[in-house]
């Protein structure tokens, strides 16, 4: 999470001699909690679709189904009380 601007400016460095044509997929590197999960066809992120939230609409992208189950697998269902986790447990450092 606290990464230094060298590793930063590196990361970026390799991130720019992908050819964005020819890449087939994306990759979430930031957190990389679901590891193989963190990566999506790059078709499923590219296409946004307009989408109500509230009493707004907001651009989402349009594969938000396909990316959420391969992240979560039947994330519209609740996991058994027992088995339900923060997902974002850096928080915590900012609560202390």
């Amino acid at each position: 999470m606290f990464l230094s601007y060298n590793a930063i400016d590196k990361h970026i460095e390799e991130c720019q001699k992908v050819n964005y044509q020819d890449a087939n997929f994306y990759c979430n590197l930031a957190f990389m909690r679901y590891g193989i999960r963190e990566r999506h066809r790059k078709k499923v992120l590219e296409d946004t679709i307009l989408a109500p939230f509230e009493k707004d609409f907001f651009f989402i992208m349009k594969g938000y189904d396909e990316a959420l189950k391969e992240k979560y697998g039947d994330y519209m269902q609740l996991p058994p009380e027992g088995k339900r986790v923060r997902g974002h447990d850096y928080n915590k450092y900012y609560w202390k």
